[in-house]
């Protein structure tokens, strides 16, 4: 009995040993696995470009921003909303100037009355100026008489129609003043078109602020696609034709470009009806290449302490590190001036 517990015990250890030992044989090969399961690439000649877009939107050519010219006045009312169809001349906006309508009245009212006392002073002294001819011809004062006629006339009433002239010159300027603030206090369409901005009402209330834009207008029939990657314009030639991408079809424009907007502006060779305001365009441009080029994927190259290096992968499955020194970098892929080969087997990071 006690032979077969012993030999039970015997083969139940000698299992237990085996099985661990096909285990452990088991995660050594797993780890083989590992290093032999690697993404891989290898180094290649090729054209090497490194490109850009140029993203462009579609929009109106011709655009007016209108503002105020004076400030801190409160913005009484708002007669457009964007997407409005305007005619010049339309009053889009005015300011609360009610105070300046009652000065402006009470001067009109001022220059009314001047005027009317002026006449009435003038009159007078033609009527007597009349009186003093007529005493001259019948004789009853002689030449002498006539002019000191004349010069008491002109006393009594020369300072009088000048303080009057004078008041009437002084308040009209005041009025073209004031009239001049209160239509800067009103903005006028300066031309047909869309509105395509209105500023915004903050919480309470809106007040001017001189030469902030308020209303834009622009004219939806001269459209072009803008961009503003103005850094770019050096690739591009005055006056020259290029093909958007525009919703994967390509576009025939002329470049123009826009030094006052800082803008390129690409104008469509021929007319689109059905392209709508906001649709964006691009262009992709060369800034640099270079022939049969060593080139890697950029996603096998690294870079510790202003080195680059990569892993190159042995015949023995071992990866090592290889420093190496970079050119030109293009969209994907980066020049290697040297450190590898053609053809040397790279790991993927």
């Amino acid at each position: 009995m006690k032979r077969k517990l012993i030999s039970c015990i015997l083969s139940l250890l000698l299992v237990l040993v085996f099985s661990g030992c096909e285990e452990e044989k088991e995660l050594v090969i797993v780890e083989e696995e590992s290093y032999s399961n690697y993404s891989l690439t290898s180094a290649k000649r090729t054209d090497l470009k490194k490109t850009a877009s140029v993203i462009t939107k579609y929009q109106q050519k011709v655009t007016e921003d209108l503002s105020f010219s004076l400030d801190g006045y409160r913005i009484k009312k708002y007669y457009v909303a964007i997407g409005d169809k305007v005619q010049k001349g339309d009053l889009l906006a005015e300011l609360e100037l009610s105070n300046l309508n009652e000065v402006i009245e009470e001067i009109d009212n001022t220059i009314s009355s001047a005027k009317l006392e002026l006449d009435f002073v003038i009159k007078q002294k033609e009527l007597r100026l009349s009186q003093a001819e007529r005493m001259l011809e019948k004789s009853e004062i002689d030449e002498l008489g006539y002019e000191r006629e004349l010069y008491i006339i002109s006393e009594e009433y020369d300072g009088i129609i000048s303080e009057y002239e004078d008041l009437i010159y002084y308040e009209q300027v005041r009025r073209d003043y004031y009239g001049k603030q209160l239509e800067g206090g009103r903005l006028y369409a300066t031309m047909d078109g869309i509105v395509t901005f209105v500023r915004s009402w903050s919480r309470w209330g809106s007040y001017s602020v001189s030469g902030q834009k308020v209303v834009s207008i622009s004219d939806n029939d001269i459209c072009a696609f803008n961009s503003t990657d103005y850094e770019y314009a050096k690739y591009f030639k005055e006056n020259e034709h290029y093909f958007l991408d525009v919703n994967g079809e390509k576009k025939e424009t002329v470049f123009h470009l826009s030094k006052k907007d800082k803008m390129l502006v690409f104008e469509l060779l021929e007319d689109d009806l059905e392209l709508v305001i906001g649709t964006k365009g691009t262009y992709s441009i060369v800034l640099s290449e270079k022939k049969d080029a060593l080139c890697i994927s950029k996603n096998a190259l690294h870079k510790a302490d202003d080195k680059y290096y990569v892993y190159v992968l042995g015949d023995d499955n071992v990866r090592s590190i290889r420093y190496v020194i970079t050119g030109l970098e293009g969209d994907r892929e980066v020049e290697i001036v040297s450190g590898i080969d053609e053809n040397d087997i790279l790991v993927l990071r």
